[in-house]
């Protein structure tokens, strides 16, 4: 099972399920935080370094955004320096607030990770490669890409675009010219039931690896 298949489960499981055991929120600076996930100046950490690390961190109540013109987020990431596994990040884009105790139905994820599923790889002239894939609740890959070593000790420039006039959301790695991957569709309409107040939330897994992973100086235009 891959860490797309993991995070997104176990977000539907929590909105299902109305919590997640053992796990407790702390608020830090508009954040919801979650697990290893700890706030340090412009650096978001998600994962500490220790095998089998996750954390999450969800924008608060406060800190929506409007889908209705154009949204950009912009940010550098880190999956560390250790491949063994699958492990990584997901961005959730989503219609409500994420929160250990109540989850949203309606999102889409887009999961920077290390072991792309199956039915993903297929698609892949490598089928060993690094992925970004964009994913709905159903666990379907609505879009994927596969990238570079994502675990090469480097950070890097990541930027989640939203074009409201051309009905299409962007995704880019490393170049901000030329798109990685994108889906052209209303957005709102088929994956965040009609709602154009947007919640964003990060996650993370380190799995076998002992990785920190981390997203550093978000910036966002909306």
């Amino acid at each position: 099972m891959s860490l797309a298949v993991i995070l997104v489960s176990g977000l539907a499981a929590f909105a299902q399920e109305g919590q997640i055991p053992g796990l407790e929120e702390r608020h830090e600076d508009g954040w919801v935080l979650v697990g290893d996930a700890e706030l340090d100046g412009v650096i978001l950490h998600l994962t500490s370094g220790e095998q089998g690390g996750m954390g999450m961190a969800m924008a608060g109540m406060e800190e929506s955004f409007d889908l209705s013109g154009d949204f950009t987020l912009m940010c550098r990431i880190y999956l560390g320096d250790d491949d063994e596994g699958g492990e990584g990040i997901a961005l959730f884009l989503a219609d409500t607030p994420l929160s250990v105790m109540q989850g949203p139905e309606n999102f889409l994820a887009i999961t920077i990770e290390t072991l792309p599923y199956a039915d993903v790889r297929e698609e892949f002239e490598d089928p060993e490669a690094d992925a970004i894939i964009i994913m709905d609740p159903m666990q379907n890959a609505v879009a994927a890409a596969e990238v570079d070593d994502l675990e090469s000790g480097e950070e890097r420039d990541f930027m989640v675009k939203w074009v409201v006039e051309d009905q299409v959301l962007q995704i880019f790695l490393d170049d901000f010219e030329e798109p990685l991957i994108g889906v052209e569709s209303d957005i709102v309409e088929e994956y965040l039931g009609g709602s154009t107040e947007l919640y964003i939330g990060w996650a993370a897994a380190s799995m076998e690896a002992f990785n920190e992973q981390y997203v550093a100086e978000q910036e966002i235009e909306n």
